[in-house]
């Protein structure tokens, strides 16, 4: 998962992100600016351990439009 420092906040989400049939972890923070971090963190299963990687993309941060009082959900599916 993504280091940050013991005051982030992260959103972790499990699910199989790359349809091998394991479950894998994807993690997702909150910007200073009530905006999502520009990246999503993917930590992708083998078997008997994780692959770290780092999706970097700005579509992260148009997923929260409302502002930082507003109470925001972040779920996996295959739409």
């Amino acid at each position: 998962m993504r280091n940050g420092v013991a005051e982030s906040i992260y959103r972790v989400i499990a699910a199989d992100f790359n349809a091998d049939g394991l479950t894998d972890i994807a993690t997702i923070s909150p910007n200073a600016g009530g905006g999502w971090a520009e990246w999503l963190s993917v930590d992708l299963s083998t078997g008997s351990g994780f692959s770290s990687e780092a999706w970097v993309s700005s579509a992260p941060a148009h997923m929260r439009n409302g502002g930082p009082d507003q109470t925001y959900q972040v779920m996996a599916a295959d739409f």
